[in-house]
């Protein structure tokens, strides 16, 4: 049988009875929210770390396939990243190499506008470029903004015997802070 106060103050459990007052929940709950409130901005601070790195790996892979470009085609680099990507039912040509997916061929992919900016055409080959990688929102979708650069021009590099064909090699890619790291 329960015993009830029926005096001032809170009816109180019997030993065999089990629970929680509303206040004590509540405190419970607001505890919670408040650690939520404190992690939720380090989540999206490591989603946008995760596109960068996505980012940063999609810059060498459009390095690779400038060289591969470079070296099947033998017309020096790609005008544009359209060149790099597909024509749907059409074989692979120098307008449309097939060595990229038609989203990254477009300049966007996973919250990245890849911008490419080829070297001046020099006796009809393109011999170098940069791609800059920019956040399509900036500390939202990427932290940082991204350049890949080629290191040298396509084809035969300087002193190689002919015995072995040595192409060119991938550049760099520079990092830019910001978000106030």
């Amino acid at each position: 049988m329960t015993a009830v106060n029926r005096g001032k103050g809170r009816r109180r459990n019997s030993p065999g009875e089990a629970g929680f007052s509303f206040l004590e929940l509540l405190v419970v709950v607001v505890i919670i929210l408040i650690l939520l409130a404190l992690e939720i901005p380090s989540l999206f601070r490591s989603r946008a770390l995760a596109r960068q790195a996505a980012a940063a790996a999609t810059l060498r892979t459009l390095q690779a396939a400038e060289l591969t470009y470079a070296d099947t085609y033998s017309m020096g680099y790609s005008p544009d990243l359209k060149s790099l990507g597909s024509i749907a039912g059409q074989p692979a040509s120098a307008q449309a190499a097939g060595l990229i997916d038609e989203l990254l061929a477009s300049g966007d992919d996973n919250g990245y506008t890849y911008i490419y900016l080829p070297d001046p055409p020099h006796n009809g080959k393109i011999n170098g470029f940069s791609i800059v990688a920019v956040p399509d929102d900036p500390c939202v979708t990427g932290i940082s903004s991204l350049q890949a650069t080629s290191a040298a021009p396509p084809g035969p590099m300087p002193g190689n015997d002919g015995t072995l064909p040595i192409f060119g090699s991938l550049g760099s890619v520079t990092v830019t802070t910001g978000c106030g790291q």
